[in-house]
């Protein structure tokens, strides 16, 4: 059983949301670390030469927050949607606690058992575009392009919702009650989330299983 959690809404949620944007859900454990299963979508076929685009999601997210995107790319190109370590259900079993460093070279670990060789075109959200920064600045033979939305800004420029995150409030982005979320649901959005409150329920729910492991 993958990290998310199988309740029936957000199943059925998710694959409705996956035939509409036309995408595959695929597993591969990477060659040297069998604690490591990583879960992503893809669409369209990978083409030598072709850089195949790669979506990395942010902080305390998965593979799902890409779907409604994916359904506007065309299935000439080649889509990758990865859920990241102790993210979405990709199952790591690894006890030690993680730094982004270490997941940008699960990332390197992912491209190779994957035999994804050419230049790559990486777009990450939030967390993940850092995540992409840092991947193109160590390993720059394997991409092409990048593009980074709405990446951290650095202390110099801090929000004062990153500076609430540095004083100890991580319930901000890492909420454990139906209150705290819909309170970070708010901050975090431009627009007023409508989905239902029985599918945000669960949502949340799904999430409390790897809240200890994102706060470390």
């Amino acid at each position: 059983m993958g990290i998310l959690m199988h309740d029936w809404l957000l199943t059925i949620y998710y694959e409705i949301a996956a035939i509409d944007a036309g995408v595959t859900k695929r597993s591969i454990s990477l060659n040297d670390d069998a604690n490591t299963i990583i879960s992503y979508y893809e669409k369209g076929k990978f083409i030598a030469g072709q850089p195949s685009m790669i979506y990395i999601h942010g902080f305390s997210s998965n593979k799902e927050a890409w779907l409604s995107v994916l359904k506007f790319v065309p299935d000439s190109y080649h889509s990758i949607l990865i859920d990241l370590p102790r993210h979405g259900e990709t199952t790591d079993t690894n006890a030690d606690d993680h730094t982004i460093h270490e997941v940008v070279d699960t990332l390197k670990l992912f491209f190779d058992t994957m035999q994804m060789t050419d230049p790559l075109c990486l777009i990450g959200a939030s967390i993940g575009g850092t995540t992409v920064a840092l991947f193109t600045v160590k390993y720059p033979e394997y991409v092409s392009m990048i593009c980074l939305l709405a990446p951290p800004p650095t202390k110099l420029h801090e929000s004062e919702l990153i500076k609430k995150l540095h004083a100890g409030m991580d319930h901000i982005l890492l909420p454990t009650t139906s209150e705290e979320f819909y309170a970070t649901a708010e901050l975090l959005t431009v627009k007023k989330v409508t989905a239902p409150k029985a599918f945000i329920d669960r949502y949340f729910k799904s999430r409390l299983r790897v809240v200890d492991q994102q706060r470390r």
